[in-house]
């Protein structure tokens, strides 16, 4: 594992030096495809660097403002720290690196040298089209732009692919159950003996669901009809979400049922997911994907995520789809080994 880790940090720190040459080359557009939730430390360099000329970023992140990665790597990493976050009014900053969520950066009255937009963090939002309109408005006529996502979305040009995560562990692919059961009003027996041996062998587990609404009526059948899982279970919307994410995180064993899942929760390290609805439409590809992330960005040997529904939708298939891509890609360019 020790060799695996070595090569991946030497695969970041090669990466990180071919993002700060690209900024001085006469290309315009870079991809940089790879998992969700990945670290942001291939960024730093050439983003300090590239201020250092005089150069202006603006960085875009939907990321909940308690957590922003690449603002807690340039605090860990150096001692710059003339960057701003732009919250709600916050319109005239000056400084030459500005972190912004999307609906946030269109606000800002001015153009930047550098606009790098990271769909990797959060929950992918946008659509390719949108995301590339927002770049281009805030950008100078000749400016520069980065796309960090799961996928390119310039097409025809440069692309960076880093298909792992810090250690040398493959994505999570998800496995599906499929019930023609009302999820509303009732779960499969499977799932019922899957979370009791799950608080029995000691693990935690966390059921998304897409809405409030949908949540209380699972909670209420889980707590009514499954009683031996009373007292382990956890609704974040009932102590609110900090408290209640803080509570999984000290307990051994625990069910966590929840609809947000806006910042990388680290609360849910050692956690498998349960998505349910899965089939919701809500939920594209890259959102189902999304969730492999989430588990993925923290080191456990045991790690699943279930998507629940009652049926396999397309969106659901490419997602598994997206899964096995990287992680071939992994295998073949030497991160993975049995």
């Amino acid at each position: 594992m020790n060799t695996k880790s070595a090569v991946i940090r030497e695969k970041r720190k090669k990466v990180s030096q071919l993002i700060e040459k690209w900024l001085y080359s006469n290309e315009q557009f870079l991809n940089i495809i790879t998992i969700p939730c990945a670290s942001t430390d291939i960024f730093i360099y050439s983003i300090l660097d590239y201020m250092n000329k005089g150069k202006s970023i603006l960085y875009i992140s939907n990321e909940d403002e308690e957590y922003v990665d690449i603002l807690e790597k340039i605090k860990k990493n150096s001692s710059f720290r003339g960057y701003s976050y732009l919250r709600r009014g916050d319109i005239e900053l000056k400084s030459k690196f500005i972190i912004a969520k999307a609906a946030n950066a269109l606000k800002i009255m001015k153009d930047f040298d550098l606009v790098i937009f990271d769909d990797t963090r959060a929950f992918p939002r946008h659509t390719s089209y949108e995301i590339i309109d927002i770049m281009a408005r805030m950008s100078k006529s000749e400016g520069k732009f980065i796309y960090c996502g799961v996928e390119s979305i310039f097409k025809g040009k440069r692309e960076i692919i880093i298909p792992i995560s810090e250690w040398p562990h493959p994505i999570v692919e998800p496995r599906t159950i499929t019930t023609k059961i009302n999820l509303e009003e009732d779960i499969p027996y499977i799932i019922y003996d899957y979370l009791k041996w799950s608080l029995y062998e000691d693990r935690k587990v966390v059921i998304y669901i897409p809405d409030l609404e949908k949540g209380l009526k699972v909670a209420n059948y889980i707590r009514f009809y499954c009683k031996k899982l009373n007292k382990s279970v956890l609704c974040s919307w009932e102590e609110g979400k900090e408290r209640s994410f803080l509570k999984f995180a000290k307990v051994k064993s625990a069910v966590l049922i929840t609809y947000t899942f806006e910042n990388i929760p680290t609360y849910f390290a050692n956690a498998n997911l349960m998505v349910f609805f899965a089939d919701y439409k809500g939920y594209d590809y890259k959102k189902l994907f999304h969730f492999c992330g989430v588990i993925n960005c923290y080191e456990s040997n045991f790690k699943e995520v279930i998507y629940v529904s009652n049926e396999e939708t397309e969106d659901m298939d490419k997602a598994k789809e997206l899964a096995r891509s990287f992680n071939k890609e992994a295998w073949d360019m030497g991160f993975l080994s049995y």
